[in-house]
């Protein structure tokens, strides 16, 4: 039983597809058929043995339909043609047009010449219908469609219109026709009006001012925003400071930020500029804001764009406490290591070089190297430590650093530097002393520990994290 029902379940399955993937064809050729009818306008029709269909439109609209367009003309002209009486069409088809010229100029009887301007007149409603079919249209190529030169001379010879005349109401016909190139896009022209060359720029001020940039911090940073009308190269950076350090970001066409640079072919619509500040030499005075303000304007100037400047007062009420902060952590503690003679210098570069200090180019040795400085040494007497140095002379001793705003917090980092220290010591014969080359105490060392975490803390709450970038640019 439990079969039977799976079987007749995957039965009515079947029947199922089968009706949907019928009733999906149907839908899919109805919607051809509905196609190709908007296309033709008859597609269900023979044009030789039907009338043509007449097309009604309920009144005009603003927007340009080009196939409705064609198509509504095409009938029109067909009707015309197929309205003109059996008598003419035979006529026109049984003589040749040189006959009927001919008959014309030998004949003076009003009824010939009527004939030959019944004539005339369908050649040129067959002139113009021609010019219908082959005028332009979006996907095709123009054609240009000329009455022969002898019609144009039999024309002549009848006196009823001469060339010149022919070929103005040629021109003005074409003027005047609403589907010609020309019509056609002084048409579009009105409904879709030219965009203006100058491109605004798709960011304000104030997103500029909501945006939070890795390369600024507001609390240590005067920040000035442009936008610029049109996006435009950068040619060269712009000098808006000799004292402080500052940085421009960009934005170019894709709105994504970088670092400014002159690179030809690459356009920036929008500038955000910080000026640090605070820094060791202190805190930037109202006057170095202002100077740099000023060389903002210009700069914004020459770019053709807005600026805007931070508030002086404002940005005071948070950087004077962040700079209080950063002067009280600004700290380097030195252990001194001193020899009773002297230390040679070869001697003392193997055991610094062993113990995984390395000899920069400033004179000083570092550990693990210049770029990710934990630790450093230098010469007691402020004399820079050269190869030539140190291969010849001697030494009363070196001093080893411990830079609070530079080195990663934690015990262990203290921890460590403390045992480099007793370490060289005891390898180079060496006694550790402080600034007034007193001994130190086990007791000192503990309570310089506590204190340098103390103040790595203090520079966490604020959000500067001693070792990392914004801690080495504000303690450079």
């Amino acid at each position: 039983m439990q079969a039977e029902t799976i079987f007749l379940g995957i039965l009515v399955f079947c029947v199922v597809v089968v009706i949907l993937v019928v009733l999906y064809g149907m839908y899919q050729e109805n919607q051809y058929r509905k196609e190709v009818f908007k296309q033709f306008g008859h597609s269900n029709k023979d044009a030789l043995l039907d009338d043509p269909v007449t097309q009604v439109r309920d009144g005009e609209s603003e927007t340009f339909n080009f196939s409705a367009a064609k198509s509504e003309e095409f009938d029109a002209k067909e009707e015309m043609a197929f309205n003109t009486s059996a008598e003419e069409n035979r006529s026109v088809k049984n003589e040749t047009f040189e006959d009927k010229m001919e008959d014309t100029v030998l004949t003076s009887s009003v009824d010939k010449t009527k004939k030959v301007q019944k004539s005339a007149n369908l050649l040129r409603e067959n002139s113009d219908y021609a010019d219908l079919n082959t005028s332009t249209s979006p996907g095709f190529d123009a054609k240009e469609v000329k009455i022969k030169p002898s019609v144009q001379d039999s024309l002549a010879l009848e006196g009823m219109e001469t060339l010149e005349e022919i070929d103005e109401k040629r021109f003005s016909h074409a003027k005047d026709n609403p589907y010609t190139k020309e019509s056609i896009v002084s048409r579009i022209e009105k409904i879709f009006p030219k965009k203006s060359k100058k491109t605004q720029s798709s960011i304000s001020i104030r997103e500029l001012e909501d945006l939070d940039l890795p390369w600024f911090n507001k609390c240590f940073d005067y920040m000035a925003y442009i936008t610029l009308n049109e996006p435009k190269e950068l040619h060269v950076l712009p000098r808006l400071s000799s004292k402080h350090r500052f940085k421009i970001a960009a934005c170019n066409l894709d709105d994504q930020f970088q670092l400014a640079e002159p690179i030809p072919g690459v356009k920036y619509k929008a500038y955000v500029i910080g000026l640090q500040a605070i820094s060791r030499s202190g805190l930037a005075s109202k006057n170095d804001l202002s100077l740099f303000g000023k060389n903002v304007q210009d700069f914004s100037k020459s770019v053709n764009g807005d600026y805007h400047l931070t508030d002086v007062d404002s940005f005071y009420e948070i950087a004077r406490p962040m700079d209080e902060l950063c002067a009280r952590v600004d700290q380097i503690i030195g252990l001194h290591l001193v020899s009773r003679d002297s230390i040679n210098g070869i001697d003392l570069r193997a055991a610094l070089e062993r113990n995984g200090f390395t000899l920069s180019h400033d004179g000083a040795f570092y550990y693990a190297n210049y770029e990710e400085e934990l630790y450093k040494i230098v010469n007691m007497d402020e004399t820079p430590f050269t190869p030539s140095l140190l291969t010849s002379n001697s030494f009363k001793g070196f001093s080893i650093l411990f830079d609070i705003t530079h080195v990663p917090p934690g015990h262990k980092n203290f921890d460590k530097f403390m045992g480099l220290a007793v370490k060289l010591a005891n390898e180079l014969g060496l006694d550790l002393v402080d600034d007034q080359l007193g001994e130190l105490s086990t007791e000192w060392l503990r309570n310089i520990g506590d204190y340098v975490l103390e103040r790595q803390k203090e520079m966490e709450s604020v959000g500067i994290i001693p070792g990392e970038e914004l801690a080495k640019r504000l303690f450079s």
